[in-house]
């Protein structure tokens, strides 16, 4: 017979889960009433795409990562507060690229498609995170034990930012130029530190995060 405790414990872990499916909607509606951005309306099978693609992918995240990366060994107060501080820290990044790179003017855009945001706090945090935080800096870190050289996690993150950033000069959707890259870096160095220090769940929840600034302030 299933204890209350563990009953409670299935059905926090099933919203955890659950909650980044949502997210895009929540998040697309709190924008839409405070009138931020017209959204643009996101058709039911564009919706049931994206829906299966961040099922998909969510799922090969769980299943590709070993638990004690998804989470460090630490507390929820010290989760929620490093990970408050090294998004602080992300926004300010942003805003300075703004001022220097943009002047400090807003976009003049036709608009935020839902379907762009919901790739870019869902499912681009999810595999660029997994591909260049857990896979780059646990790949750099076996690599350096197999040199017996025992490279700092520092070290990693800071490679795995650089990758990072100019990895996003290649970028489809979004043209960049050289000038871009150190604010890029920037990010992903702090993407890096919560991944090192409270696992890849913070690193992702950054990255939504700063991805969402982004498509707010420019």
């Amino acid at each position: 017979m299933v204890g209350k405790d563990e009953l409670s414990r299935a059905l926090f872990r099933a919203v955890l889960r659950i909650l980044p499916l949502c997210s895009p909607f929540l998040l697309a509606d709190a924008i839409r009433r405070l009138g931020i951005e017209k959204l643009v309306e996101l058709g039911a099978d564009d919706a049931l795409t994206f829906f299966g693609m961040t099922l998909v992918g969510l799922y090969l995240v769980l299943k590709l990562t070993d638990r004690r990366a998804l989470v460090r060994r630490c507390s929820a107060r010290e989760f929620v507060a490093g990970t408050a501080t090294l998004a602080c820290a992300d926004l300010l990044g942003l805003l300075a690229a703004k001022l220097i790179l943009f002047g400090g003017v807003a976009s003049s855009g036709g608009g935020l498609g839902l379907g762009f945001l919901w790739l870019a706090v869902v499912v681009a945090p999810l595999g660029e995170e997994w591909f260049f935080r857990h896979l780059l800096i646990s790949g750099f870190r076996e690599l350096g034990r197999r040199l017996k050289r025992r490279p700092s996690s520092y070290a990693c993150v800071v490679i795995s930012a650089l990758i990072f950033g100019f990895a996003h000069l290649f970028d489809p959707v979004i043209k960049r130029s050289l000038q871009h890259i150190p604010f890029i870096a920037y990010s992903g160095a702090l993407y890096g530190l919560g991944y090192a220090e409270y696992g890849l769940a913070s690193a992702v929840l950054l990255h939504a995060l700063g991805n969402l600034s982004v498509a707010l302030l420019l």
